[in-house]
């Protein structure tokens, strides 16, 4: 299940929680932008075909309505702000990957899984 960060104090509590028991991940997109929709179907699709017991929490975040947030986790992460983008964390919150427009793909996905 993909959950929505709603405001800053929601992110500052995710990210400062260092002692967690799951990986998160977070899709930044564009409803304006059709590589964001793109990108949006295919992380969906493998979304869709985790495992169940896969220590995943995953977040998705509009970047035209959440600008706010998005530029807190660049800045948090000190991954540059794209969109389509995903910024995978390991359960200390350290930058795991990030993938940007077209890498944004089932195939990528399942080899960061490995």
């Amino acid at each position: 299940m993909i959950k929505k960060i709603d405001s800053l104090k929601d992110w500052e509590l995710i990210f400062n929680n260092k002692n967690s028991e799951s990986e998160i991940i977070i899709l930044k997109t564009s409803h304006r932008c059709s590589i964001s929709m793109f990108a949006k179907r295919q992380f969906n699709k493998w979304v869709n075909n985790l495992a169940e017991d896969n220590n995943l929490t995953i977040y998705e975040i509009d970047v035209i309505f959440q600008r706010d947030i998005s530029n807190q986790i660049a800045a948090d992460t000190q991954i540059t702000h794209q969109s389509p983008q995903i910024i995978w964390l390991s359960k200390d919150r350290s930058v795991k990957c990030h993938l940007n427009h077209g890498s944004i793909n089932r195939s990528n996905l399942k080899k960061i899984m490995q």
